[in-house]
């Protein structure tokens, strides 16, 4: 299990990043104030919760992981790798970023993907037709591959729960497989940091 920190390191984003987060604060400060009042608490809430999407795009979305990320899986040429993540917005990013290196043939699983489209492309991923699966919101119950060797799980949330089921997919015995490779990717000095900890 490898843990990969990415240095925020754009001085302009990271100001957005840490002015968000003082605003969430503040929001969070309001959103108590306002059910003490009985009144304007879902406003607040509504505001706090638009706040939280504004810095969550900004950590899920940083262009240098991203390229940490393809970086990985240039390392993996030749291996099945599963990208695990939380945004659709970045598993297509991540797609495109991929598309045209050679040896690399990714596609996405996610939660919009229909059932039938859904085996299509885990037939691919397991005959290696595909060999990189970004899945966004997707996989953490009941997918059982024990001959992938690789995985990034990029932008997970804070649940343990999700990251153990997450990491077994790859940890799993295999009679090919005598050791796998884990990364988390996280971003430096931003919510992912505690949550990789």
């Amino acid at each position: 299990f490898k843990t990969v920190k990415v240095e925020f390191a754009d001085t302009k984003v990271r100001e957005r990043y840490e002015q968000l987060t003082k605003d969430i604060g503040a929001a969070m400060n309001s959103y108590r104030a306002s059910l003490n009042k009985g009144g304007g608490a879902h406003q607040a809430k509504a505001y706090f919760y638009k706040l939280i999407g504004q810095r969550n795009d900004i950590v899920y979305n940083y262009q240098s992981k991203l390229e940490c990320v393809v970086n990985i899986i240039k390392k993996h040429v030749g291996e099945r790798v599963i990208i695990f993540n939380q945004r659709n917005n970045v598993a297509t990013k991540l797609f495109w970023m991929l598309y045209d290196v050679p040896g690399i043939k990714p596609c996405i699983m996610n939660s919009s993907v229909r059932r039938q489209q859904q085996y299509r492309i885990m037939k691919e991923f397991e005959q290696g037709t595909k060999n990189v699966l970004i899945a966004s919101l997707s996989l953490d119950e009941g997918f059982n591959m024990p001959t992938i060797k690789t995985a990034i799980v990029l932008s997970g949330n804070s649940a343990k729960r999700q990251l153990i089921q997450r990491v077994g997919r790859v940890l799993r015995k295999s009679s090919d497989k005598n050791n796998a490779n884990v990364y988390q990717v996280y971003l430096q000095d931003s919510i992912e940091e505690k949550q990789a900890n």
